[in-house]
């Protein structure tokens, strides 16, 4: 889902974890982010291995975050709405 310039994205803070696919909030190298992510892979124990991220913007390609990476994001929470000013 792309975002136009501006909005104000309504976020649910009760979903910090990605369990689905979806639009959330969260910040990476001290940066607050809105994306498209999905979880692709799960580990033996039923834990996030593997997550995609992608941006609405073509300037940047999805990109898989594995390993430690994955503890250098913070999931805010779930984009479940936004509201633009005409």
């Amino acid at each position: 889902m792309a975002f136009p310039n501006g909005a104000l994205a309504l976020v649910h803070r009760a979903e910090t974890t990605v369990e689905q696919e979806g639009t959330y909030a969260f910040s990476r190298d001290g940066r607050a982010l809105v994306n498209h992510r999905s979880p692709i892979r799960l580990d033996g124990k039923g834990n996030l291995a593997a997550l995609l991220v992608m941006c609405g913007n073509p300037a940047y390609p999805p990109e898989t975050v594995t390993g430690v990476d994955l503890n250098e994001i913070r999931i805010a929470g779930r984009v479940r709405s936004y509201v633009v000013t005409v």
